[in-house]
């Protein structure tokens, strides 16, 4: 589906649209999110001083579709990654 990562960000149909993932599938069960976080920086020749860098959150769903989100976030706080998880994951007990 994306080569990369900058694919995915690209992408007018998740920039624009921005899906929902998980939520009930046609059988009924849970769809599964995954959601990770990283930190992306750059070190001249990975030595030296440490470069601020971003942190990236981002969620994918387990199913053939594998729809995704990518964004990143200037506070890493719990209200943060929870305004996040609630906007774009839908409960899984609808």
């Amino acid at each position: 589906m994306f080569k990369s990562v900058r694919d995915a960000l690209f992408t007018s149909e998740y920039v624009i649209n921005k899906p929902y993932l998980g939520g009930v599938n046609s059988d009924g069960q849970s769809i599964v999110v995954e959601i990770d976080e990283s930190k992306f920086g750059k070190r001249k020749y990975n030595k030296g001083k440490r470069v601020d860098g971003v942190w990236v959150v981002g969620g994918v769903e387990r199913t053939p579709e594998r729809k995704v989100f990518l964004l990143t976030v200037p506070n890493r706080n719990q209200n943060t990654l929870k305004l996040i998880i609630d906007t774009f994951v839908k409960d899984g007990n609808d």
